[in-house]
């Protein structure tokens, strides 16, 4: 009896001493620390989990033991990631799976609307990703806290698939798109061109602009467009309220039109 108290007590010992030496912010709290920066208005994830708010109290800590991410990074890409950190962390009666931070850069010289990244980390459920839009455009040389869940024990491979600007024009990684299709964007442009060019020639410029903030409810991604192009239609109905946002800004309400009139009349509209 003595033998297995003393075996129980030293392992209990062995893991207060790794948490103390790993720790980052180690701590109770409420939830999961946010792993984005505190503008974040959207943030679309791949990935399905029960609300932290729920666990009671959860503690983080680095987690120095992971193996660093293969981060892939395109020479032209107007995004790098830099500074990557695994925490992990642990509720009673819970199972809290780590998580990725990083910060990420604009190195291109235009500000950046929003941006789409993956990860895979070679498990069967396969590579998720991450949709986002800061609250305020990221402008050249700025950069922002960033996050995201992982699953499994192996290498994470994180790469920035999809980045639209402020004017509308957009990258895409030339790796192959796994969620975000050009043309998915294309199409999700179009179909938020046709609705918005109903509004216009009924109600004017003015209800057009009034009507973006409703765009995704008007303009439904469809399960057949998931399927086919994932996220690609929705950031294409996103491209088209960023275009007629700049149009507005650049030149007035009377731009509105021909903004929308290009989409429809260029088929790579979208990629400007």
């Amino acid at each position: 009896m003595r033998c297995r108290y003393t075996k129980a007590s030293a392992s209990l010992l062995l893991l207060l001493v790794l948490l103390l030496i790993c720790a980052d912010d180690l701590g109770p709290g409420s939830g999961i620390p946010s792993t984005g920066n505190s503008g974040m208005r959207n943030e679309y994830r791949l990935t399905v989990g029960s609300s932290a708010q729920s666990l009671g109290r959860i503690f983080t800590w680095r987690n120095y033991f992971r193996r660093s991410p293969a981060i892939e990074q395109q020479s032209d890409s107007p995004l790098v990631i830099r500074n990557p950190r695994f925490y992990s962390h642990w509720s009673w009666g819970y199972v809290i799976g780590p998580t990725l931070n990083y910060d990420v850069v604009n190195v291109s010289q235009k500000p950046v609307h929003s941006f789409f990244d993956s990860q895979d980390s070679g498990e069967p459920q396969g590579p998720g990703g991450t949709l986002s839009q800061p609250e305020l455009a990221l402008k050249p040389g700025d950069s922002m806290s960033h996050g995201t869940s992982v699953s499994g024990k192996s290498r994470v491979r994180l790469t920035f698939e999809f980045v639209q600007f402020a004017d509308g024009t957009t990258w895409y990684s030339n790796t192959g798109q796994k969620f975000v299709h050009p043309d998915g964007v294309r199409a999700g442009a179009r179909d938020a061109a046709e609705h918005l060019i109903k509004v216009l020639e009924s109600s004017g410029p003015e209800a057009v602009l009034k009507s973006l903030p409703r765009i995704h409810a008007d303009v439904n991604d469809r399960m057949s467009t998931i399927s086919a192009w994932g996220f690609g239609h929705y950031c294409g109905v996103t491209n088209a309220a960023v275009k007629v946002q700049h149009a507005n800004q650049e030149g007035g309400l009377r731009t509105i039109e021909s903004a929308l009139r290009r989409i429809l009349d260029d088929p790579s509209e979208s990629n400007r």
